[in-house]
């Protein structure tokens, strides 16, 4: 259907992901996504509306999992995988 109005595959994203929830804080979520041939990612994630303590909350949590220490990617799924089907190298046609 997509294909019918022009739409062209930009990339495909395969995705494992792990959530897991804070032993004492039922708000905080970290989820590991592992993206085929790209590597894994953590998101730390806090669901509330109340938004009061939320930046410690988050930073408490990301130091004692070592979060802190790992680079952030801004990127999008998407891009990272383009990005990485770019350094692979072409197999021959035969």
């Amino acid at each position: 259907m997509l294909a019918a109005i022009g739409m062209v595959q930009l990339a495909r994203v395969a995705k494992t992901r792990i959530a897991l929830r804070h032993p004492h804080h039922d708000t905080v979520t970290v989820a590991i996504d592992t993206i085929a041939g790209v590597g894994s990612f953590v998101e730390t994630e806090v669901l509330t509306d109340d938004a009061a303590g939320i930046d410690e909350l988050l930073e408490e949590t990301e130091h004692l999992c070592g979060f802190h220490q790992l680079p952030v990617v801004h990127l999008p799924y998407r891009d990272l995988v383009m990005q990485h089907d770019q350094t692979q190298p072409v197999a021959p046609t035969t």
